[in-house]
């Protein structure tokens, strides 16, 4: 993916390595790189290490927008539940386990001790105007598609390896070095004051 991420390149495989708002970030400043007369150049030279960090699981329907009235969002670390509000026909019990199996996705935080360098330079000045070659931590976010059922998960299991779990999960990059967090901190944020109204309307009814 990494040499993918420099100007002048055919960025189109990034599409399929990459959810759309973190190729949206990259492909912007690229273009903008390009348009300025300048060369982007990043190589990941080494990984020396990796170390996951944290794991993010959703379940239940995936609610795309302000949660919709009769459902209820629960967050407790980096677990997110979505449920329907219980019915007489069926017990709280039973319709927790049924709406956690309408969906799950998964996300997974590794850090990474790599070797990177990263080359920008100015055709107009005929010189380079950063270079550098360090080792640090690299964040890397990972996620799954949502899968809608959960089953949806297993179902590309092998006929002839029924006990193994897929391997075709298609797990797209999601963000580096935390450029998208800070707008996934103000997300949740907002979706939590929606949830707490959308729950405090509920109960006045």
């Amino acid at each position: 993916m990494f040499p993918l991420l420099s100007t002048g390149t055919d960025r189109e495989p990034l599409t399929n390595m990459m959810t759309q708002e973190l190729y949206d970030l990259f492909e912007a400043e690229l273009k903008r790189q390009e348009e300025v007369h300048s060369d982007v150049k990043i190589n990941l030279a080494a990984v020396h290490d990796g170390v996951i960090k944290d794991v993010w699981v959703q379940l239940g329907p995936r609610l795309r927008s302000s949660t919709p009235r009769g459902f209820i969002r629960w967050r407790w670390q980096s677990l997110t539940v979505a449920l329907r509000a219980a019915t007489d026909q069926m017990s709280s019990r039973d319709q927790v386990g049924r709406m956690m199996m309408e969906g799950v996705q998964f996300k997974v935080d590794v850090e990474f001790d790599a070797s990177i360098q990263y080359t920008v330079s100015s055709k107009t000045m005929d010189s380079d105007v950063i270079s550098d070659f360090t080792r640090r931590p690299l964040l890397v976010r990972f996620e799954t598609p949502y899968f809608e059922p959960a089953e949806e998960m297993v179902a590309s299991r092998s006929m002839t390896r029924p006990h193994e779990a897929p391997i075709d999960w298609n797990w797209r990059v999601s963000d580096i070095d935390y450029l998208l967090e800070q707008d996934f901190i103000v997300r949740r944020q907002r979706e939590d004051i929606l949830d707490e109204q959308h729950a405090q309307r509920e109960m006045e009814m």
